[in-house]
Order: structure tokens, then C-alpha cells, then sequence
């Protein structure tokens, strides 16, 4: 039986190989990697596929109704040429659309308390298939990738920093003082993430559309966008009407008004297409879940606690731990519950502030978005970019994020002391 740390370390490498050589599906070479780790790791061999299918489970019911509304949404408005329509109003608003899709997705991604989500209705507003095959908008799609991505991980009341904020490790902390310091943080990485990928990814400017754009009006062409958001801050704002907070219903509400807002003939082609390419997109993120679950289900995290602990200072133990934790869980709100759980019972950390606390435990999350990653593999499907490519344009520039969350909140403890 390998140490844990190992198993994984060797399971990631197998990972990336096999996807980058032979170009298998994501689904297949996940679930080969959740076996491999649970064999290497030691863990009971009759176990592992249980524990891997209920893994997988979990991401399609957390995931699934959103992934399916989304998908069938965007099919829908390339379909009826709805989009041409946001397109051209973007344009007329927006001086730059890089800005612009920056904003949007890390604006959306906090009333529907999902990164996924916001990428999955943005997406297709930013970028388009064109004739065989080829994605035209790919260096929107890592922007807009960037910007949900910060939101999420930084800015209450997302799920990772409400997962924080309401664990042990943080009883008393006010979440609005971290509030204030990070929602200036966050768009400034916001620029500078835009800025850096702009310079950065080689995709040159989109040739011009042809075609008019269709007759139809804005708010026909907008309602299905608008609608989810327009329903959970409803739901968040009035307390007799929650029940609009939920995502899914809301996802589901806007796929209903998008089948009746676009022509007839745009319907059945734009749900078949919908169903499909979400059907591709939730089992590469079931895959995902499965090697996660099966990675939770060994002695992952407390090994990894161990060894941070030994060859760190401790100001940097919260930080290695989150990394290591979402390299391996994948999901960034398992990795905030995990962490902090682990992180509630060391007198260690007793000592650093819980704002500096909060701030390091959220560049530990954003560092390692790698394999085990749902999100990468849906921006791999829809880029339709290799796995090399995608770490470049996506899990690097989060890394970048990540760091310089890490200095920030150094500085704060920092600061603290000398207080």
C-alpha cells in the first residue's frame, strides 16, 4: 500500500498521460484513475467501484438538472439566431467585449451560487461553433471562466466562503469585514486575469459576422438569460419566496421561457442538440466526482495535514492543505468543508487571524484546479481544446489568482501584528 499523497501523485500523472496520448474520454480515464487510486491507496478493491458510482451520483444530482437547462438553453439561442441578437446588444453597450464577459460571468455566478452555471449560460453569448467544428470566441470562454471562478471562491455568500465562514474554525468572524477586502481583491485579479489572457492566449480577432442581425426584439432574445438571475435574487431577497433561490428550478424555468420565446422550427432541433452535448458534458463531470469520492473516502486529508505540517511554517499549512485537498476532491465547496474541518481541530492555526485565515484558505482553492476539476473538463468539452491547453489557459491563471490571494492575506497577519 503507497502513502496517499503518492497514490495520487501517480494517478494524476497517469491521468494526464492517457488523456493527452491516446485521447480517451474523460469519463474513462477518470474512472480508471479512481480505480487505480483506491488500489494504490490500499482501500478494500470491492469497494472502490461503489464508492466511485456513488461519487459520480453526487455530481449528477447536484449538477445534472443545471447542466441539462443550461445546454438545452444555449442550443435553443444558437438555434432560433437569438444569440446574434445579445450579441449585438453586448456590442452596443460594451465598449470591450473581453470586459464585458469578464463581468458577466463573475457577476452571474453569485445570485446562482455557481460557477458552472454562469459559464454554461454565458458560453454560448461569447463564443460559437463554427463549420467544422471549430470554436471561434476561445479566449472569451477562458475569461469568462476566470471571472465565475473568482466570484465563487471569494465573494460572499458563494458557497465556498459561506462553507467557511459558518464552520468552527471561524465562529464569531463577521463575513462582510472579509467582504470588504475581498470583493476589491477579487476584481482587481478580475482585471488582471482578463488583461493577462488577452495578452497571452494566441487566438486572433473574430473575423466580422455575416448576416443581419434577426428581427427579434431584445427582451425576447434576453428572457431566458435574465431569468434565472431575476428568480434566485428574488428568492434571496424576500424570505416568503425562497423557494425562487434554487437553482435548479430557476434553470428549468428558463429553459421553459426559452422554448417559448424562440420560433417553433428552432425547437425540437435546439432541444436534441441540447440534450446531446449534456449528455457528453455531465459524464466527464461524473467522472470527476467519482475519482474525488473515492480519493475522500482514504486517508487523504489527514495525511496531507501531516505532512504539510512537518516541512511547513504554519502560516502556510492552510494554504497546502486547501491546494492539495482541491487537487484531489475536485470540488471547491467539499474542499472548504474539508479544510476547515481539518483545519478546526489544530491548535496550530489558533494563532493567525481569521480574516488572514479566511484569505489563505481561499488561495488554497483556487491553486490546483486541475483534473479533478468538473469545471475543467466542461471548459475542455466546450473549447474542444487538448488538456495541455486548457491547464495553460485556465488552471494556470487561477494558480497566479491563487498566489496572490495567499500574499494578501499574509500581508493582513502581517499587519495584524504589528496592530
Amino acid at each position: 500500500m503507497m502513502h496517499t499523497l503518492l497514490a495520487f501523485a501517480v494517478t494524476l500523472v497517469a491521468i494526464t498521460v492517457v488523456s493527452v496520448r491516446y485521447r480517451l474520454p474523460p469519463f474513462l480515464t477518470l474512472i480508471g484513475g479512481a480505480v487505480l487510486y483506491g488500489l494504490l491507496a490500499g482501500a478494500d478493491p470491492a469497494g472502490i467501484l461503489p464508492t466511485a458510482t456513488a461519487g459520480a451520483g453526487k455530481v449528477f444530482a447536484t449538477l445534472g438538472v443545471i447542466i441539462f437547462a443550461g445546454s438545452s438553453l444555449a442550443a435553443l439561442l444558437r438555434e432560433s439566431r437569438h444569440l446574434d441578437r445579445i450579441f449585438a446588444d453586448l456590442q452596443a453597450l460594451m465598449p470591450s467585449r473581453a470586459g464585458a464577459t469578464a463581468l458577466a460571468g463573475y457577476l452571474l455566478a453569485i445570485p446562482l451560487m455557481c460557477c458552472i452555471t454562469s459559464f454554461m449560460i454565458l458560453s454560448p453569448l461569447v463564443a460559437r461553433v463554427e463549420e467544422g467544428g471549430r470554436v471561434a470566441g476561445k479566449r472569451l470562454l477562458y475569461i469568462l471562466a476566470a471571472g465565475s471562478v473568482l466570484s465563487f471562491v471569494l465573494v460572499y455568500p458563494s458557497p465556498v466562503v459561506l462553507s467557511l465562514v459558518q464552520s468552527p474554525l471561524f465562529s464569531g468572524t463577521s463575513p462582510w469585514e472579509f467582504t470588504l477586502l475581498s470583493l476589491p481583491l477579487s476584481l482587481l485579479l478580475l482585471a488582471g486575469l482578463t488583461l493577462l489572457l488577452l495578452r497571452w492566449h494566441p487566438e486572433p480577432e473574430e473575423p466580422p459576422r455575416e448576416g443581419a442581425v434577426p428581427a427579434v426584439s431584445s427582451l425576447r432574445a434576453w428572457a431566458p438569460v435574465l431569468t434565472p438571475v431575476v428568480l434566485v435574487l428574488i428568492g434571496l431577497s424576500v424570505p416568503g419566496l425562497r423557494v425562487l433561490s434554487d437553482v435548479d428550478g430557476a434553470m428549468i424555468v428558463a429553459l421553459v421561457v426559452a422554448a417559448l420565446c424562440v420560433p417553433p422550427a428552432a425547437r425540437l432541433p435546439g432541444l436534441s442538440k441540447g440534450t446531446r452535448n449534456a449528455g457528453i458534458i455531465i459524464f466527464d463531470l461524473c467522472g470527476a466526482g467519482a475519482l474525488g469520492a473515492v480519493i475522500a473516502a482514504t486517508p487523504f486529508a489527514d495525511q496531507a495535514f501531516l505532512l504539510a505540517s512537518g516541512i511547513l511554517p504554519v502560516v502556510l499549512i492552510p494554504f497546502a492543505l486547501a491546494a492539495i485537498l482541491q487537487a484531489a476532491l475536485g470540488s471547491r465547496v467539499v474542499t472548504a468543508i474539508v479544510a476547515a474541518s481539518v483545519l478546526a481541530g489544530s491548535a496550530a492555526v489558533a494563532a493567525i487571524p481569521p480574516l488572514s485565515l479566511l484569505l489563505i484558505l481561499c488561495g488554497g482553492i483556487l491553486v490546483c484546479s486541475y483534473l479533478t476539476d468538473p469545471y475543467f473538463w466542461l471548459i475542455h468539452r466546450v473549447t474542444g481544446d487538448g488538456v495541455a491547453d486548457v491547464a495553460k489557459y485556465y488552471t494556470l491563471p487561477l494558480l497566479l489568482a491563487g498566489v496572490l490571494v495567499l500574499v494578501v492575506g499574509l500581508a493582513v497577519q502581517v499587519l495584524a501584528g504589528a496592530g
